[in-house]
């Protein structure tokens, strides 16, 4: 069956009174009432209006439940505006096509946010068949696996501040995962690094991978790890050389053999100072002590011509 392929739904449109429209529960307004681009989104609408009516789902004769678009609620109240269109589905609209309805208007306007996947899908498992709850993992763009669903479920036990984080773009998901090994002060102070040096891709993940692996194998509070490179010790101008540094520090206490080999190595290389024709090599991660040479012949001529001398050295 297709994953959008849903019933016919019943519903209209109308003009509603904002004071009538409700965030759908505590952890959306968490979300929303911390969260970043409010004045974009009044922006957009001074300049623009909505893009479209906001879907709605009525939960009583006088109340109404917002099912995206939830930053454009603040927002028309910031404003003082008092109605809005909206696509209003009654009482009775069967949970499923609440749901799929949802994700069609991609959650809010922050379509990729995993915590707000990871919500609705928890709302979704109270209600819905196991297949149901698949399916709308798969509309989301996920593979349509039962891990897959439980690997966004366990998103939600993390700490407010990284859920919050999460919300914003702020960190990946996949180091989410990470935080979850950790306290929920560890998860905060680490939440605050990276607030404060916002490092992204391969290098947010090293962050946490190392802080996480040193926490842990020490039984260390995260601030102590990294307590010089968080609250005002940091100069907001320096944040790129500051994050190098920090990356650089972890690294030597999560792997202080390695990190001394390579040191040792670049002061073989300063020593030997190698012509441009030849480059040194070491082994990879520096595990072991084998060093490679490189060497450059311009021609296949050359080559032949030092082949001899070559073979004699490495006998």
């Amino acid at each position: 069956m297709p994953i959008y392929s849903l019933p016919t739904l019943e519903y209209r449109f109308q003009r509603l009174d904002v004071t009538s429209l409700d965030l759908p529960d505590d952890l959306v307004r968490f979300l929303h009432d911390n969260g970043v681009g409010q004045d974009a989104c009044i922006d957009n609408l001074q300049t623009w209006g909505l893009p479209q009516p906001l879907p709605v789902w009525q939960s009583s004769a006088t109340r109404f439940q917002l099912l995206a678009g939830y930053p454009y609620l603040p927002a028309l109240r910031s404003l003082g505006i008092k109605t809005v269109q909206c696509q209003i589905l009654p009482l009775d609209t069967a949970a499923f096509s609440l749901y799929a309805l949802q994700i069609r208007h991609s959650l809010s306007t922050l379509p990729s946010s995993p915590v707000l996947q990871a919500h609705l899908l928890q709302q979704a498992q109270q209600t819905l068949a196991e297949d149901e709850a698949l399916r709308l993992l798969a509309a989301m763009g996920h593979k349509p696996q039962r891990y897959k669903l439980q690997e966004l479920l366990a998103l939600l036990q993390l700490d407010p501040s990284a859920l919050l984080a999460l919300h914003q773009g702020i960190l990946s998901a996949k180091a989410g995962k990470h935080l979850a090994l950790l306290t929920p002060d560890d998860q905060r102070c680490l939440v605050e690094v990276i607030n404060t040096y916002r490092p992204g891709g391969s290098k947010q993940q090293k962050l946490v991978e190392m802080t996480v692996e040193l926490a842990l194998r020490h039984n260390k509070p995260v601030r102590d790890i990294v307590q010089d490179w968080v609250g005002g010790q940091t100069d907001q101008h320096n944040r790129p050389q500051q994050l190098q540094h920090l990356l650089q520090t972890l690294q030597e206490q999560v792997a202080p053999r390695n990190t001394e080999a390579e040191k040792d190595f670049h002061r073989l290389v300063q020593e030997l100072q190698p012509p441009e024709q030849v480059s040194l090599e070491h082994s990879p991660s520096f595990e072991d002590d084998s060093v490679t040479v490189r060497l450059y012949f311009s021609t296949s001529e050359q080559l032949r011509a030092q082949w001899q001398t070559i073979q004699a050295l490495v006998r």
